[in-house]
């Protein structure tokens, strides 16, 4: 995952870390490590990368870009 540029799309759609997850009902904690992590077990499942696809409105570009793209 490109968590730079997860944290770029978040501050041009003015879109907290909180925010997210709130949206995903995680604690704002697990999404830092999440965000931060590289350890295995530490990133987002399928569902979560799709509601923050659809939270920042991103097309199947940029999602393939953002979560598969290193």
């Amino acid at each position: 995952m490109n968590a730079t540029m997860l944290r770029n799309l978040m501050r041009r759609r003015h879109i907290t870390q909180n925010d997210l997850a709130r949206l995903l009902g995680i604690d704002r904690c697990t999404f830092g490590r999440k965000l931060s992590d590289r350890r295995r077990g530490s990133e987002f499942c399928i569902s979560e990368a799709r509601q923050i696809g659809a939270a920042l409105d991103l097309s199947p570009l940029q999602m393939a870009k953002l979560f598969f793209d290193e």
